[in-house]
């Protein structure tokens, strides 16, 4: 029995790792599983600041002192948040006045709001030089940080929230 050759043997490797690859993006597509883990359950979430896209007042960790923070990190050319954010207000609806939802954007501010407003998404919505990006180290998107109203990380997750992430 002959053994294959170097070539067909990393053939079938490459072929093994692209199928596992493969795999796991699509279970990461449909929620089966989700990716996440920046910070530890628990930590400080760390502080930041954005400028509001409502009222052009500047927010931070601060304002939210005392309630649940839901923030999601946003951009109109993203499909994966557009398709998120009628699931974020179904969620802001079911949880009342107890939550809130802050979607941040490095986005053009006009168009941000315009999408907004025919949305009629009513989240607070705001403008992000760099600062907030940099803090949660948020390199994909949609991305979304649960925050107790202690200040402390309940959960962070890229893609899609589910009520118990937040209730």
């Amino acid at each position: 029995m002959k053994l294959p050759d170097r070539k067909t043997m990393l053939k079938r490797g490459f072929d093994a790792i692209l199928i596992v690859a493969v795999i796991y993006a699509l279970l990461l597509a449909t929620g089966i599983i989700r990716r996440g883990g920046r910070f530890d359950e628990g930590r400080a979430a760390p502080d930041f600041q954005v400028q509001s896209l409502r009222d052009d007042k500047p927010l931070s960790l601060a304002n939210f002192s005392g309630k649940t923070l839901v923030v999601t990190f946003f951009s109109t050319s993203c499909p994966s948040c557009k398709r998120e954010l009628p699931d974020l207000q179904e969620l802001k609806a079911e949880a009342g006045d107890d939550v809130e939802f802050l979607v941040i954007t490095n986005d053009n501010p006009q168009r941000v709001t315009a999408y907004m407003d025919q949305q009629r998404f009513d989240f607070h919505v705001a403008w992000d030089n760099g600062n907030a990006h940099d803090a949660f180290n948020v390199d994909t998107i949609p991305y979304n940080v649960v925050i107790a109203p202690d200040g402390t990380v309940r959960a962070d997750v890229i893609g899609g929230l589910r009520s118990s992430d937040i209730l």
